[in-house]
């Protein structure tokens, strides 16, 4: 072992045996389980938190949520299904057209979706190209457009499309649910 890297052996070796380890074990509990967490245990030893205060819905919409980045997809996806709504994910234009006007197998009747949110630069169709498209459709669920590169005239040309709301990325969770909920109330 190098003599500059000795000294941190040394730290870690008193921080993780004996007393020590108590003490770091100590030190975690107190940053991870705070008041507003409550502790559950996952699969192979892993710690997940839950929020108590994750709000939930009176009426769970439907809503199809279209982005071309997939982690980004699966974490709107998950804080829009913790707060009790159902989510189809489509990874660009195509697969949310495909969405929107194939009729739903369990009814057929009923509108496939409460509410559309989706990028507007996604490869193949776009956001905007899939909302014009749906332009002289039966239904036409409100639609929220997010972007990462939006300018006054990308705003205007949502909004003139007939997008409900325009989130300019990055945006709060919280931002995010205050629209849905808005949609919420007055479906």
């Amino acid at each position: 072992m190098q003599p500059q890297y000795r000294w941190h052996h040394r730290v870690l070796k008193i921080l993780f045996h004996g007393e020590g380890r108590r003490l770091v074990h100590v030190l975690l509990s107190l940053c991870v389980l705070s008041p507003d967490t409550e502790r559950r245990r996952g699969g192979k030893g892993t710690m997940r938190r839950r929020f108590r205060d994750t709000p939930t819905v009176d009426k769970p919409l439907k809503i199809v949520l279209a982005d071309d980045d997939s982690a980004f997809r699966r974490l709107l996806g998950r804080t829009l299904r913790q707060d009790g709504h159902e989510v189809v994910e489509a990874s660009n234009g195509s697969e949310l057209l495909r969405c929107l006007t194939e009729p739903s197998l369990a009814s057929p009747l009923t509108p496939s979706a409460d509410l559309v949110i989706t990028d507007i630069c996604m490869p193949g169709l776009s956001g905007l190209e899939a909302l014009a498209a749906m332009e002289h459709a039966d239904y036409l669920p409100p639609f929220i457009v997010m972007t990462a590169f939006g300018s006054n005239e990308r705003h205007e040309q949502a909004r003139a499309l007939g997008a409900a709301a325009v989130l300019e990325k990055p945006f709060s969770m919280e931002r995010l649910r205050r629209e849905v909920g808005r949609h919420a109330q007055s479906a």
